[in-house]
């Protein structure tokens, strides 16, 4: 029962449970309208009944059937889709609906297998052998300091921002990394922002985790990032420091773009060029024509032949130029800091993490 007194200590909720959940008969004492059960799982009592269904952040568990309702978004070619806690929940629990165990790619991004420890971690290894008892052993592995359920989002966000460019994939991974330490918010924040990517993982990256193994550059571009934050030397930073990003709505808006009018850019010519030139010349120039590509991509108005750059103030800076590009590849442009503007020496730089809308 749960005590009045602002001096005690009351029980909320007390209830034994099968394996996979299933609420045992006259063993439960709950508050009304507590929601929480079986390993902390948000109850779906509406959706087949009174702890017959949970809802976690992936997906929904059937505790009668030990099994989840939707397939695993991590492939696991050992076992069916729809296994929860890898049939074995005395051991083993499953809080998001992902996966249970310290997971291990290449640096390629193929999944190479779990070690049997329940730490939810993502670690990079050379490879894989087995031991004399069959058990898996990873070559010089390295953590990587993220949880799965986060690298995932990271690695969704990556693949539906990019256009299968490597180095583009690449430098979207790092981009965020630069982003989260300049604005000292955590890169879970940025990935689920809506003013920072459209992409939004809760939307969008379910389909391409079906088998991590068939996405080219996603999980790689993951890698590669969380390896940077780390410091790890063999990392590259493709976008050369850049805090944000554009792709095909920058294209066709140009200076009428918000980030453009909110921020103020630099853009050198070539840039300019190589970043157009990528719709024009891969069959990407249908996207432009949704956004009247022929009245708003051009940037003409904007160009200054002494310095060979576009520059377009915004006003509401009084007048600042905060970003320059730093690199295009594929379809999308990279922007960071124009530090070595003078009007932009008392600028606190932390706010270009703070999107705008």
């Amino acid at each position: 029962m749960l005590l009045n007194s602002p001096n005690r200590v009351g029980i909320r909720n007390s209830t034994d449970y099968s394996p996979f959940g299933v609420e045992l008969d006259g063993r439960t004492v709950s508050v009304e309208g507590y929601r929480y059960g079986y390993q902390g799982s948000e109850k779906d009592n509406e959706f087949k009944g009174e702890g017959n269904s949970y809802t976690t952040e992936f997906r929904q568990l059937d505790p009668r059937l030990g099994r989840w309702m939707s397939v695993d978004p991590v492939f696991q070619p050992w076992q069916g889709s729809y296994s929860s806690m890898d049939n074995n929940p005395l051991i083993f629990n499953d809080f998001s609906g992902t996966q249970v165990l310290g997971d291990y790619y290449n640096r390629n991004g193929k999944y190479l297998g779990n070690d049997g420890i329940n730490d939810k971690q993502v670690y990079v290894a050379d490879g894989v052998d087995k031991t004399k008892k069959g058990k898996l052993k990873f070559i010089n592995a390295q953590r990587l300091n993220v949880t799965h359920s986060t690298f995932i989002k990271f690695a969704g966000v990556v693949d539906q921002e990019s256009y299968g460019n490597m180095k583009e994939s690449f430098a979207l991974g790092t981009t965020i990394v630069n982003a989260s330490r300049n604005g000292g918010v955590s890169i879970e924040s940025l990935i689920t922002n809506v003013n920072f990517t459209k992409a939004i993982a809760t939307t969008n990256y379910m389909s391409f985790l079906k088998s991590p193994n068939n996405n080219k550059y996603g999980i790689s571009s993951a890698i590669n990032a969380f390896l940077y934050q780390a410091g790890d030397k063999t990392a590259i930073d493709y976008s050369n420091g850049a805090l944000l990003w554009e792709g095909g709505e920058f294209a066709a808006k140009g200076a009428n773009q918000h980030k453009s009018k909110f921020y103020g850019l630099v853009i050198p010519k070539n840039h300019w060029v190589q970043f157009n030139n990528f719709y024009k010349t891969t069959g990407k120039n249908s996207l432009l024509k949704d956004y009247n590509v022929e009245k708003v991509a051009s940037l003409s108005a904007y160009f200054n032949k002494d310095a060979g750059v576009y520059i377009v103030k915004a006003a509401g800076q009084n007048n600042r130029v905060l970003l320059r590009s730093t690199a295009v590849h594929g379809g999308t442009i990279f922007f960071g800091k124009n530090a070595s503007d003078p009007k932009n020496a008392d600028y606190n730089w932390k706010y270009l993490s703070i999107i705008p809308k």
